[in-house]
């Protein structure tokens, strides 16, 4: 008979953890900044708002040169109410200058800005806050939009840990407005205008003799009166149809048969105007403007007979 004996021993099993798993997280997954939108820029146009408040987080783990833990700009996200008033956003981080949201993605925020590995494999970092991040808002356009409100979601920035081996958890910076934005939308209204403008008559022979080009002779100043509110700047556009054969200058072609060689030359502040182009008339306009306009007799050479000259011409007015 064979007889067996197996001896069992205590045994002790020790599970050995690297120093890298024992603190890699953030304290807390949020952190809110506020926009004061007190100051925030409410005119149409090109214009940059102040800075946010920063937003920043608490975070732990191990930046040495094995463990390597950082943390990174995982998104910006600009809220899509925003998007649709056509503001951009630009991120700040620390003493950083400003960038664009697509520059500012894997920018590292800890332990610093830079990413830095040092220290000893034997010592964690601890409830370390993350780079304070800031935005501001820019817009470039003369659209009118819509009233922003109190509490308003401006922005949302993901922070995302990294290490050596492994993704680590994500932590949201939150920006939001502290108060409601009311654009200041500029207005105008064309109080009246000399509709009919008509010229002094003058002789067919003295038109010839002066040579083509403007008649400079006679002419027939001619008025537009505005009323407009908030000082906007403002632009006036003459479209009509223009005389062929001239390259250098505008002219608006006689409607009447018969004299194709004559046609009509709009003016303001001694500059002829282009046909179909805005051009500035009021840097910021008051709640009562006469603006002044000419209009001459153009000889394009040629041919002229008695008659009529007729030239038509429509305006409009943009402001911002």
């Amino acid at each position: 008979m064979i007889q067996g004996k197996l001896n069992f021993k205590s045994a002790l099993f020790i599970l050995f953890l690297s120093k890298s798993a024992m603190a890699f997280n953030f304290n807390q997954s949020s952190a809110t900044a506020y926009m004061n939108a007190s100051g925030f820029p409410n005119t149409l146009g090109d214009i940059t708002s102040l800075a946010s408040g920063a937003a920043s987080v608490t975070a732990n783990g191990w930046p040495n040169p094995i463990s390597k833990d950082l943390v990174k700009i995982e998104s910006v996200t600009l809220d899509p109410a925003l998007i649709d008033r056509e503001f951009t956003i630009e991120v700040k981080i620390a003493n950083s200058s400003w960038m664009s949201s697509t520059t500012a993605i894997n920018k590292c925020v800890w332990v610093d800005g830079i990413c830095s590995t040092n220290g000893s494999t034997s010592t964690a970092v601890s409830n370390r806050a993350t780079q304070p991040v800031s935005i501001r808002l820019k817009r470039n356009s003369h659209n009118p939009y819509a009233a922003i409100p109190n509490g308003a979601n401006i922005a949302t920035i993901g922070l995302r840990q990294y290490g050596s081996s492994r993704i680590g958890s994500l932590a949201n910076l939150y920006f939001k407005f502290n108060g409601s934005v009311t654009p200041i939308i500029p207005t105008c209204d064309v109080k009246n205008f000399d509709n009919n403008v008509t010229l002094p008559v003058v002789n067919r022979t003295d038109l010839v003799s002066h040579g083509s080009g403007r008649y400079t002779r006679v002419t027939k100043e001619f008025h537009i009166n505005l009323a407009c509110e908030y000082s906007p700047k403002v632009s006036v556009k003459f479209n009509g149809d223009k005389m062929s054969g001239i390259a250098s200058e505008d002219v608006l072609v006689n409607t009447f048969s018969g004299n194709d060689n004559i046609g009509v030359q709009l003016m303001y502040n001694s500059n002829a105007i282009k046909i179909g182009d805005n051009i500035e008339v009021l840097s910021a306009a008051a709640n009562s403007e006469n603006l002044n306009f000419n209009a001459y007799y153009y000889y394009k050479g040629g041919a002229v007979q008695s008659g009529l000259v007729k030239a038509n011409s429509e305006f409009t007015f943009t402001y911002q």
